[in-house]
Parts: C-alpha cells; structure tokens; sequence
C-alpha cells in the first residue's frame, strides 16, 4: 500500500488568513519510506509588493522561519506545480493522504 505524509509549517491557524511557511510531504510503501520533499513558501503578495496574508510572530517562534526566510522560498503556484510532479512521478495520484492534523493540513491545502 502507499501513502502519502504531509505536513504543513504555517503563519498561524487560519488558512483564510495566514499564510504557508513550508511543506512538506513523504512517499511511503508497505511502510517504508521511499521519497520525500520539502519546500518553502514565499509570501504571496499584493500588486503594490505588500503580503497579502499575515505571519503572526508566535507561529515564527514555534516554527523558527522569519519573513527573510520565507522571501527565499518559491511561489505557492511553483510550489503545487512541483508537489504534483513529486506524486506523479511515483504513481501517488491515487495514495492515501495522512497527517498528524489532517482538517489543519487540508484547510490550507485547499487555499493554495
């Protein structure tokens, strides 16, 4: 059996709006790992260059990333584009997904 382990670093808790810090994911078969990758997201912004989502400093305390961190990350758009060739790339399209919080993960999932 695969499976596919996720995991988000994030700004805060709501994926509405705080944005993605990192992801990360893990292709496991028969409960061995067999691939992983991670990717740090870049601050979506605005046309006039300000954030468009917020970064609460106690989410940057826990996580340990810091704006300067994140600007060197890739575009969330660049950042989907390569995780479904991860998956593609190990005949993943149809594992199962799990995750320590999964309604978390999924919620920001959905807002990528």
């Amino acid at each position: 059996m695969k499976y596919i382990a996720l995991d988000f670093e994030t700004g805060g808790l709501d994926p509405k709006r705080h944005g993605v810090c990192s992801l990360g994911v893990a292709i496991f078969e028969d409960g061995n790992p067999v691939d992983q990758c991670e990717w740090t997201v870049a601050p979506p912004k605005n046309r006039s260059g300000r954030l468009s989502l917020e970064y609460d400093a106690g989410a940057f305390a826990i996580n340990g990333y810091t704006l300067d961190k994140l600007n060197e990350g890739k575009p969330e758009i660049d950042v989907m584009h390569e995780l479904s060739h991860f998956v593609m790339e190990h005949r993943a399209k149809t594992a199962m997904i799990v995750s320590h919080n999964t309604a978390f993960d999924a919620a920001f999932l959905s807002e990528m």
